[in-house]
């Protein structure tokens, strides 16, 4: 089994971990795997804001194509039944 182990330098750090190990009655360890779990539960934020980027970007190319005389109305799309032509 491998033992890695993790140094924390920082007197800001470790109090903070002791006042969270504090607040849920744990020790400093499981504290930092708890905040450590819940932050990588939270969504990737870069991660959407580049798929978010790329929509835009699609989007754009879209636009740059079509015009509004090139989008199809229902009566085009069905006929008087609602059914496709």
């Amino acid at each position: 089994m491998d033992m890695s182990s993790l140094n924390i330098k920082n007197d800001r750090a470790v109090e903070l971990v002791r006042q969270i190990a504090a607040r849920y009655g744990t020790n400093c360890t499981q504290a930092i795997i708890q905040v450590a779990e819940a932050a990588l539960s939270e969504p990737d934020k870069a991660a959407e804001r580049k798929d978010l980027a790329q929509i835009d970007q699609i989007l754009a190319r879209y636009r740059s194509v079509m015009s509004r005389d090139d989008i199809l109305t229902d009566d085009e799309l069905y006929d008087e039944d609602g059914l496709p032509r």
